[in-house]
């Protein structure tokens, strides 16, 4: 994977956003509109996922499904979806 999470510096407000993965950064917007659902309860729901992937595809149209998922999961099993929020 291209993405590395270890160069996030753990605050969303952080000038430099292309150290951000675009999904990272799409989620955090989907969390603003949606509220605390978890990654792994969005990846299930279509509903909800296809609300994540319409504001990620606006971000990054070319950014394939599978990859921003993958890049999701794992941020959060890396624990840098709980640093990146918690900011």
């Amino acid at each position: 994977m291209s993405e590395r999470f270890g160069d996030l510096s753990g605050n969303p407000s952080h000038s430099e956003h292309s150290k951000v993965p675009v999904a990272l950064l799409a989620w955090m917007e989907f969390r603003a509109l949606r509220g605390s659902v978890s990654v792994d309860r969005m990846v299930c729901d279509p509903v909800l996922r296809n609300g994540f992937l319409n504001i990620l595809w606006r971000m990054e149209p070319k950014m394939a499904e599978q990859k921003a998922l993958w890049s999701l999961m794992t941020a959060r099993k890396n624990k840098v979806l709980r640093r990146f929020l918690a900011g």
